[in-house]
């Protein structure tokens, strides 16, 4: 994935990044993200981190922000 697609998003739109191994991980706002060279970590409303290397992530899904949570 080209991070450059992360870091330029509208940081008030949630979205979910869809996984290789299948998996989604819920964005509520940017805030929750860092988005480095090569990976992007996100903590989630209970301060779980979870560090993803950028060639695992396969997709970006716009969602409502309700949705997201």
């Amino acid at each position: 994935m080209n991070l450059e697609q992360i870091r330029h998003r509208k940081a008030s739109k949630a979205f979910v990044l869809s996984l290789s191994n299948g998996e989604k991980i819920s964005i509520p706002h940017m805030d929750f993200m860092i988005v480095g060279r090569s990976v992007v970590v996100v903590m989630n409303e209970e301060d779980k981190v979870t560090t993803i290397d950028a060639e695992h992530i396969v997709a970006i899904e716009e969602v409502g922000n309700e949705e997201a949570k």
